[in-house]
């Protein structure tokens, strides 16, 4: 087994969750980085694409799928793969203009229920501007989560 943190998943661990992210996600060319299901958090790295990009930098709506992304896995992954998170609510700060890229995601758990979890994500680029933050509220629907 490989070696982390206190409460952080192993290298392994972290393989076989990336071993089964959904197919959009690779779009994005995203993958879970370290989390801690103890501590209820998570980080995603992403390689955005110029195609992904308008005359004024990274479209919106991909910043926006970055952040939901990473707190709805957050979600899953901390939860031991038994619940699925669809998103209610999500809403977007953008801070500052990103273009194609290396994106990393910092997602936590702010309160979590038994049907109803509030998180919040922060998205920086390579050189660690923080381009956008997001708050989300995600129903929990016990069962295991599909691709």
């Amino acid at each position: 087994m490989s070696e982390s943190g206190p409460g952080e998943f192993t290298t392994d661990e972290l393989a076989d969750f990336n071993s089964r992210l959904p197919p959009a996600t690779h779009t994005y060319g995203g993958e879970i980085a370290a989390g801690s299901s103890d501590d209820g958090w998570l980080e995603m790295t992403f390689e955005m694409q110029p195609e992904f990009c308008h005359a004024l930098g990274l479209q919106g709506g991909f910043v926006a799928g970055m952040l939901d992304t990473a707190m709805a896995r957050m979600l899953i992954v901390c939860s031991g793969e038994t619940l699925r998170p669809p998103t209610l609510e999500l809403k977007v700060s953008y801070l500052a203009p990103g273009g194609p890229g290396h994106y990393r995601v910092r997602a936590d758990i702010d309160k979590q229920g038994k049907s109803i979890a509030f998180t919040r994500a922060s998205l920086f680029d390579a050189d660690e501007t923080l381009i956008a933050k997001a708050t989300a509220t995600a129903r929990l629907i016990p069962g295991r989560a599909e691709q």
